[in-house]
């Protein structure tokens, strides 16, 4: 992509991190970097996709901010900030709007990781051009469409990694939106393992009509922008191509690709849509299994931990992180404290306050948040090239031959 257009944006993107305290300094960097490996492709896909997650989860994390710091208890006060909030029920939008925790550069990873390790793959294959013998018509036409810079609609190698680009942000894109709208859902979710418990707002596993809803709408955005930025074969390009993309002679043996059409972009935008939902629906399995979801005991209320990181239940053995977490929740320390009427509590007895107030109400504290969401996007981006190999029947050792 052009440094014309890509650095100005990538300025305003850390100037409005910065100026909206939605990035630690280390995120900023972090996302900095991020910005300038993905405008470093040839492509605006990656680029644009990226800024239009960032665009999204901050305009989802807005809404009725207020209502949602509500729902939920953050382990280093009394209740969620609604930016700060979003990353740690399973989202982790592209931005968070003003004040709140700032997010780190962990959480940057966990939703950009995988698409910048398919795009470096990417920048590396765009150099290898070599047909290999597994099918040579096939590869002839592959390597046509690619000279000429496009994805053809039966495929390529360089088109498998850009779906696996385009299948991360949808997904994580989902995420985000589920956990942002879903959480203000008219009911209670029900837990995704056990569709019959109500569980409350912000429970990892929890999931609504509504927030399924959302997460189709987050993923329709990344499907519908990356429509318009994908590098498609058009009808310009259709044409009869020799192995390095020559125009035949009417003598010579035909070899042919086709220019998506209308249709095909359309099956394009469902297939990217239905895929960046279902990881939202994978995000909540796997929160509800290998996620702890720690609830206040006497609000009911779900406990967030700073920076999509585990919430502290027992402080037995944690050494200076159990004094850091304790510390900081000193309102729900002296709350407590004032409902054990008649016991001989003083300001050293913080353990076994902490310990009564908090219980893990669902899942194995196997994972954190970040380590969740990172989970999913693998599977969903790499799943994506994976599907995207067996629709186009190019085999995936194709990648490394």
């Amino acid at each position: 992509m052009k440094p014309l257009y890509s650095l100005p944006v990538t300025g305003y993107l850390i100037y409005r991190s910065y100026t909206h305290n939605s990035l630690t300094p280390l995120g900023i960097l972090t996302a900095a970097l991020t910005a300038l490996l993905h405008s470093s492709h040839p492509s605006a896909l990656p680029f644009s996709l990226l800024v239009v997650f960032f665009l999204a989860g901050t305009r989802a994390t807005k809404v009725k901010h207020d209502v949602k710091s509500r729902y939920t208890l953050s382990s280093t006060g009394s209740s969620s900030s609604p930016p700060y909030s979003a990353a740690q029920r399973g989202g982790g939008g592209g931005g968070g709007g003003g004040g709140g925790e700032p997010r780190t550069h962990v959480q940057v990873l966990a939703n950009s990781g995988v698409a910048s390790f398919l795009l470096l793959v990417h920048l590396y294959r765009i150099n290898l051009t070599t047909p290999s013998s597994w099918s040579a018509g096939h590869a002839r036409v592959q390597a046509a469409a690619e000279e000429e810079g496009c994805v053809p609609t039966t495929g390529s190698v360089q088109g498998l990694l850009l779906a696996g680009i385009v299948a991360n942000y949808a997904a994580v894109a989902a995420d985000t939106f589920s956990s942002e709208l879903g959480i203000l859902a008219g009911n209670a979710p029900r837990l995704i393992t056990r569709p019959w418990v109500r569980v409350p707002r912000g429970t990892n596993g929890g999931v609504t009509a509504a927030g399924l809803a959302a997460g189709v709408l987050g993923a329709l955005i990344i499907a519908v922008a990356s429509t318009l930025v994908m590098p498609f074969c058009g009808a310009s390009q259709t044409g009869r191509l020799g192995p390095v993309g020559r125009v035949l002679m009417a003598e010579e043996k035909v070899e042919t690709y086709r220019g998506w059409t209308l249709t095909d972009k359309l099956i394009w935008i469902l297939a990217v849509t239905g895929w960046g939902a279902l990881g939202s629906v994978l995000d909540s399995l796997f929160g509800a299994i290998l996620q702890a979801s720690v609830v206040d005991r006497r609000t009911g209320k779900i406990v967030e931990g700073a920076g999509g990181e585990k919430v502290l239940v027992s402080s037995r053995g944690k050494g200076k992180t159990a004094k850091r977490e304790l510390v900081h929740s000193e309102r729900n320390r002296d709350e407590a404290m004032r409902e054990r009427k008649g016991a001989d509590v003083d300001g050293s007895d913080v353990s076994a306050v902490q310990e009564e107030s908090r219980s893990v109400l669902v899942g194995m504290d196997w994972l954190d948040n970040n380590q969740i969401n990172l989970l999913m996007a693998a599977c969903m981006g790499f799943g994506g090239v994976a599907l995207a190999s067996w629709y186009w029947g190019i085999p995936l050792s194709r990648l490394w031959t």
